[in-house]
């Protein structure tokens, strides 16, 4: 009933999913480009159409006592972002408690432009030994899906830019606040 209520939404918006996601337990999906609060609604939309309830880091300001309840039902996980010391270990706890999880991360971890993409996703995902999955938006197309799928992650922290390749072309709902050009 939730996949054809989704698939129903994102129809009548003018959405298509160009792929599905991978038949895997676990994964971490990085999702670009993050230049609106729109990209939460689509993307959980997206996921609801995979059967899939990812769970989704967001910062810790918007866990408010009013909005704390509806973002963790939502799959929501709060990010301290003052002290961000220990959410690799946190995720790894629940990578490793769970049978099936997974969790979507945006690399710019804002909605503003950015100079660099933050790296925590390649960290978490070496050390959990999970696929790193990449989803993406596409707001002139109006189409979702992936971008690409690694196995696994070298130790090359430099692989972000590799990763950023795979976003070229895909336009955000605010294309000035996102440039996958840039180098680390």
């Amino acid at each position: 009933m939730k996949k054809r209520f989704a698939r129903l939404i994102l129809k009548l918006s003018g959405w298509q999913i160009s792929d599905q996601y991978p038949a895997i337990k676990k994964s971490i999906c990085i999702m670009a480009p993050h230049t609106s609060m729109w990209d939460f609604v689509w993307g959980k939309l997206y996921f609801m159409t995979q059967g899939i309830k990812p769970r989704i880091l967001i910062k810790s300001e918007m866990f408010t006592w009013y909005l704390s309840p509806l973002l963790k039902a939502l799959g929501g996980v709060p990010v301290y972002r003052k002290h961000p010391v220990g959410l690799v270990e946190q995720m790894l706890k629940y990578f490793e408690e769970a049978d099936e999880f997974t969790l979507v991360i945006t690399p710019e971890a804002t909605r503003k432009p950015v100079e660099k993409w933050k790296t925590g996703a390649l960290r978490i995902a070496k050390k959990a030994n999970v696929p790193l999955v990449l989803g993406k938006m596409d707001y002139k197309r109006k189409t979702m899906g992936l971008a690409n799928m690694y196995e696994s992650i070298p130790n090359d922290l430099d692989f972000i830019n590799t990763l950023k390749k795979d976003f070229i072309g895909v336009t955000a709902k605010h294309p000035e606040n996102f440039n996958p050009h840039y180098e680390q």
